[in-house]
């Protein structure tokens, strides 16, 4: 019986060991979306993530920059000044799988874009436009205002 007892133990104990290795290496994705270049679960298409990895400077505004990193990072910057950018984390997200999405995801017929700032403020993006030169944003978070820009590098 003590045999019985300790290979149930151990069994147990691998399977512990084996989940929290599968959640450590999987960053704790849950299938939400894509998180910094990183597929997580059944995701959108790579072609928008990978477009939006560079530098965009608005077009209402020349002085204001957003910049999107492959490690899931965002940074708005002002100006340039690099004392004051505003920072968080953007994914690609399923609408239907967000609970706090403020408008109707079955509204939708674009790209979605969860932007968590490290202020604890969370703002809801539609890619109205993205080409090699331009993206459009739609402000699914606010008065549905399009945020414009170019890009920069």
């Amino acid at each position: 019986m003590n045999k019985t007892v300790l290979i149930a133990g151990s069994l147990a104990i691998l399977a512990i060991v084996a989940l929290s290795a599968y959640f450590l290496l999987s960053g704790g994705r849950t299938g939400e979306g894509v998180l910094g270049g990183f597929v997580s679960g059944p995701g959108p298409d790579e072609r928008p993530r990978s477009m939006l990895l560079t530098i965009w400077r608005s077009t209402g505004s020349i002085k204001y920059t957003r910049e999107f990193k492959a490690n899931g990072s965002l940074i708005d910057s002002y100006d340039s000044a690099p004392a004051a950018p505003l920072g968080g984390r953007w994914m690609i997200v399923n609408p239907l799988l967000e609970t706090a999405l403020p408008v109707p995801a079955e509204s939708l017929d674009s790209t979605v874009i969860k932007i968590m700032f490290d202020t604890g403020d969370v703002f809801y993006f539609g890619v109205d436009a993205l080409s090699e030169t331009e993206l459009r944003l739609k402000n699914l978070s606010g008065n549905g205002n399009t945020l414009r820009y170019s890009k920069m590098k």
